[in-house]
Formats: C-alpha cells, structure tokens, sequence
C-alpha cells in the first residue's frame, strides 16, 4: 500500500521536492430526478468543503497533493 504521510508544506520545499498532481477526492451522495444509463455522461455542480490535505510521497523526487472534501449539496 502506498504510504500517505502527513507533512507540512514547508519540510516538501526544504527537500526540494516537485508538485507532481492535485487530486480532488469528494465523499457523500444526492438523490437525483433521472434514471442514469451505464456509459451515460452526466454533469452537475457540487458545493463541497475541503476537510483534509495529505501528500502523498511518489519517491521519485515528486509528490501529490490529494485534497479531501465533503458534498455539501448541489
């Protein structure tokens, strides 16, 4: 398993590693007015709440920035 650690901002600059990727992950759910088809693109807009930040260490001289947030409703 991959290891998520939590460090500041602060220790990444110091050793000089670079922003590989931003990923926005978003927990929670929403009743809907339609049935969806498997395939079937569909579009909304969230409200959401960042609760968590993590880095995670690709060790490779990089690291991701995984953003953790919470629907709030549409």
């Amino acid at each position: 398993m991959e290891e998520i650690k939590k460090v500041s901002m602060e220790e990444i600059t110091q050793e000089g590693m670079t922003l590989n990727e931003r990923i926005l992950k978003i927990t929670g759910s929403m009743c809907i007015d339609e049935s969806l088809k498997l395939g079937k693109d569909i579009g909304f807009n969230l409200k959401c709440s960042v609760v968590d930040v993590n880095i995670k260490d690709k060790h490779n001289g990089t690291y991701d920035l995984i953003f953790n947030a919470k629907m709030l409703g549409i």
